[in-house]
């Protein structure tokens, strides 16, 4: 009997669909990440077919230079997008993310791989309206997210979202698919064993005074720690940005940022309910225990050519994801920016080059000068990192 790895399984099945399908436009990515000794590729292609339904695709190899048997080749997204009269349905491999034009949720941003699930949207009465699950990985169960999004006046929308993940253990209690159904509400359902959960709450304000600026806060809160007879230590994420097009003419743009994330933000009381997928965060992918000022400008030099520079600063404590709760009397000292704090000046450039209509190429190299290189007082040290992406679409 021949056996066939369940990615090659689901390649051919997307392959057969596509050949039996009236193919009305196709979208390829490829994508580098470099960091110090490690890489990621990928390789994303969207399909557009009769019906506004896409089809996407992807492969993600990734692994640290020199080490062959850290190496990895996961299918990271096989997902097809239908919408319906009651709704737009995402069915298959996807990564679950919150987006809003150039800032990502530092609840969901997309840089876990993907998960195997089922995402539903929904727009009624100017209201906007997201859910998905989606099955993790061995033991760790199912993670569930939603979001409704509200019009408050004119040129502001307020966005309140949950997410929660499950332990394997937990029994799927039917009502966690319903639309709007708070999840925190579930673990109270008499005779409902859950087991072990991770609940995570948070909103967004999008604010678009002018027709060329953006302002964009996002906030996460996870279960706050509790100490009998002492106040809680609030474990959050905070997420702050500006974006302005257009500045003084149509050539210059402008984007300011700032993220903040306690330590223990993504880690639970069990491993298999951490705030992370595959060893990446769900959240920001500056992890735990940081923050980070960063501001970018893009100038049209040429008719086909955008230049980037920028510079980032980043403070980044020695909290990684596992580390749990200290003794009450480490808690307060350990909670923001805990022993030895690398502090990064990071200088970045780059730039985009449209070839043609249907083809570019954009690339963005940056430098880090690093104080406390690697949590060592005084010690000093420098990093390179970048990414190169190319889209084309025909």
């Amino acid at each position: 009997m021949i056996k066939i790895k369940k990615r090659y399984l689901i390649l051919l099945m997307f392959c057969f669909l596509l050949g039996t399908t009236n193919v009305q436009a196709i979208s390829v990515q490829n994508s580098w990440e470099l960091d110090p000794g490690y890489v990621a590729m990928n390789i994303m292609g969207e399909v557009k077919i009769p019906g506004d339904r896409e089809i996407g695709m992807g492969f993600m190899l990734e692994g640290y230079l020199g080490s062959p048997e850290d190496r990895r080749v996961s299918l990271d997204l096989a997902y097809i997008k239908a919408p319906t009269s009651i709704g737009d349905f995402t069915l298959g491999k996807f990564r679950p993310t919150w987006e809003y034009k150039n800032f990502s949720s530092i609840m969901l941003s997309g840089h876990a791989p993907g998960m195997v699930g089922l995402q539903y949207e929904q727009e009624v009465f100017g209201l906007e309206y997201e859910k998905f699950f989606t099955w993790m990985s061995g033991m760790r169960g199912k993670l569930f997210g939603h979001r409704l999004q509200v019009p408050v006046i004119e040129g502001v929308k307020l966005g309140v979202k949950e997410t929660v993940i499950y332990a394997e253990e937990f029994d799927g209690f039917w009502v966690n698919y319903l639309p709007l159904w708070p999840f925190y509400i579930s673990r109270y359902i008499p005779g409902v064993p859950t087991g072990q959960n991770n609940h995570n709450i948070g909103i967004d304000l999008i604010i678009e005074p002018l027709p060329d600026l953006t302002i964009y806060a996002d906030f996460h809160v996870t279960e706050y720690f509790r100490i009998p007879g002492q106040s809680n230590q609030a474990i959050y994420g905070l997420f702050l940005g500006g974006f302005m097009d257009n500045v003084y003419g149509e050539d210059l743009s402008l984007q300011v940022d700032y993220t903040r994330t306690t330590n223990y933000l993504y880690t639970h009381r069990e491993e298999e309910t951490f705030y992370e997928y595959k060893g990446r965060t769900l959240g920001t992918n500056l992890g735990p225990d940081g923050d980070r000022y960063s501001l970018l400008i893009s100038f049209d030099a040429l008719p086909h050519i955008t230049l980037h520079g920028g510079y980032r600063f980043e403070r980044k404590g020695e909290g990684v994801i596992g580390d749990y709760y200290p003794p009450r009397e480490e808690l307060k000292d350990s909670v923001f920016l805990s022993g030895v704090v690398e502090k990064r000046h990071i200088p970045v450039g780059g730039f985009k080059y449209q070839l043609s209509p249907d083809l570019d190429v954009e690339i963005m190299a940056e430098l880090h000068f690093v104080r406390n290189f690697n949590h060592v007082e005084g010690n000093s040290g420098t990093r390179t990192a970048g990414t190169a992406v190319i889209n084309w679409n025909f």
